[in-house]
């Protein structure tokens, strides 16, 4: 995922031109691909530890955390800060900020669930 996104960086400019020739359009989406492309693979954390917990029988956890660092936290960010600068740049920070936040929050869950269900694993002597 990290190297597909910086090959995709690297080659923006081409990649965008595929979809506008317009110089406007072409700079904001090298902007969201700079605040956000780049820091995409954060988001692989939280997919794997969640998946982990699904498996493990726990599916509403990462749902919940998932939700809530996704979707509360940019809403929050938007009715928030966005509006005290109004650009596309402070917009879009809130995608890697919210990564953060939801992979401390499923990565937490995973340690304790993971504990936990090991315990019940192995037998007590």
């Amino acid at each position: 995922c990290f190297a597909l996104n910086i090959s995709c960086f690297f080659l923006q400019v081409p990649l965008l031109g595929l979809f506008t020739k317009s110089a406007e359009v072409i700079a904001i989406g090298k902007i969201r691909m700079t605040r956000v492309l780049l820091f995409q693979s954060l988001a692989v954390f939280y997919e794997i530890s969640g998946s982990a917990l699904r498996g493990m029988g726990y599916s509403m956890t990462p749902a919940v955390m998932t939700i809530f660092g996704t979707c509360v936290v940019r809403i929050l960010w938007t009715m928030t800060v966005f509006p005290q600068y109004g650009t596309i740049e402070m917009l879009l920070l809130i995608y890697p900020i919210s990564w953060v936040i939801t992979n401390t929050l499923v990565l937490i869950a995973y340690f304790f669930v993971s504990k936990r269900e090991y315990a019940k694993m192995v037998p007590h002597p």
